[in-house]
């Protein structure tokens, strides 16, 4: 879910193609139905990562997983979008109560000075 909102820094329709290539992907399909999503972006799988144990389709295991189509989950996806993420936004906040915590009283003077 984090990969699908940190490779499309700006939001558009491709974040939804590509969440539900994850449906895909799990089954090692890694070819797409969508046009904005058409294939996996990883190469050619080597050896070894053909061998993992990928889901078998039209198992249980492969219909619980339809979880990933489920739209109240995709409305989801649309908050991972790194503009709605509030980060950068907290980490300034903590450098401020640092140098100026809100449990000890300062005068005016002293707060502007710092």
């Amino acid at each position: 879910m984090y990969w699908v909102a940190a490779s499309t820094p700006d939001g558009n329709g491709d974040m939804f193609a590509k969440w539900l290539s994850v449906a895909n992907h799990i089954q090692n399909v890694h070819d797409h139905d969508s046009q904005l999503f058409p294939k996996c972006l990883h190469g050619p799988l080597d050896e070894p990562e053909r061998k993992k144990k990928w889901l078998k389709p039209s198992t249980e295991v492969c219909e619980k997983m339809d979880i990933i189509t489920d739209k109240m989950l995709q409305n989801d996806v649309k908050q991972l979008w790194p503009v709605h993420q509030t980060l950068h936004v907290e980490g300034f906040h903590s450098v401020v109560i640092h140098f100026a915590p809100k449990s000890t009283h300062v005068s005016y003077r002293t707060m502007i000075s710092r």
